[in-house]
């Protein structure tokens, strides 16, 4: 496929920085990072089919990211990988796995579980971004595992639930919930409403995990990026500024065995070289049971 071929498919990152502003284009930016950086390599990410999603737009959007937030790159590099290691965790905990804002994402097809059906995932996005998924897919002839299955809906979709039990997911089974890079994204009131256990019904023994930005974080790049594209990119998150904050309000909530990582350390860990970070102790994953 054709680096213009992936683009009309794509459709919606246009020319110049007009569909940078897009949060549906904004995930080909890490597509770029995981494909090409140094620090990306060196960790040997598993990015089984990222090669068939790459376009300019994603290039031109990871430069940008880049220089207006250079800690973004170690930081990024070091979530994709903890998150893949979570992913691999939970598919020999439950057998049912929700990814909201699944994006390109294929990680979940690589899962020997989800090829014998054993393990059901549900991936959620918008519309447009799954059928253009699928399209690409079914041109580049990769098959689908029996266990994958794709619902098209917005978060704030009030028949998200509708929607996903059509899907075949089951609210009576515990359930691991991955959301990667999104709740930075989400209107206030939705990124509010993810951390609500009754929000998605889920089952007791079901876990939560996603990862967020502190107001603050999200307030100093939102002011950054709009004084590249015209615009702001981010929500403002309902969440606190610490991660004892973080771990309170999860709590407040009805959820029990709760983790905050920083992910400033998560790189440190990983031993990924970091930029001095002008923020932080501001970018988290939250971890959350529903006992």
């Amino acid at each position: 496929m054709t680096d213009e071929k992936a683009s009309e498919t794509k459709g919606g990152a246009g020319s110049g920085t007009e569909g940078l502003s897009d949060p549906r284009v904004t995930a080909d930016a890490l597509i770029e990072l995981r494909l090409h950086h140094p620090l990306a390599k060196q960790q040997h990410l598993l990015c089984p089919h990222d090669q068939l999603f790459w376009t300019p737009e994603g290039r031109k959007l990871f430069e940008m990211a880049a220089m207006v937030d250079p800690p973004c790159v170690p930081l990024n590099i070091a979530r994709y990988r903890w998150f893949t290691e979570r992913l691999q965790r939970a598919a020999g905990e439950v057998s049912q796995i929700l990814i909201l804002g699944a994006g390109f994402d294929s990680r979940a097809m690589t899962l020997p579980q989800v090829a014998t059906g054993q393990l059901q995932v549900f991936e959620v996005d918008f519309p447009d971004k799954l059928a253009a998924k699928l399209e690409i897919f079914a041109r580049n002839k990769v098959s689908l595992p029996i266990g994958l299955h794709h619902v098209g809906a917005d978060l704030g979709d009030l028949l998200l639930r509708a929607k996903l039990a059509t899907a075949g997911y089951r609210r009576d089974l515990p359930t691991v919930v991955l959301m990667e890079g999104v709740h930075f994204f989400l209107p206030t009131a939705v990124a509010g409403a993810v951390l609500d256990p009754r929000t998605l019904g889920l089952a007791p023994g079901s876990s939560l995990v996603f990862d967020l930005w502190t107001p603050a974080r999200q307030a100093a790049l939102n002011a950054k990026v709009e004084a590249h594209l015209g615009r702001k990119l981010f929500g403002s998150s309902p969440l606190g500024e610490t991660m004892e904050a973080v771990a309170l309000q999860a709590q407040e909530q009805g959820y029990g065995d709760i983790e905050v990582i920083a992910l400033d350390r998560l790189s440190v860990a990983y031993g990924i070289p970091s930029e001095r970070d002008p923020l932080p102790q501001s970018w988290f994953i939250l971890e959350a049971r529903v006992p």
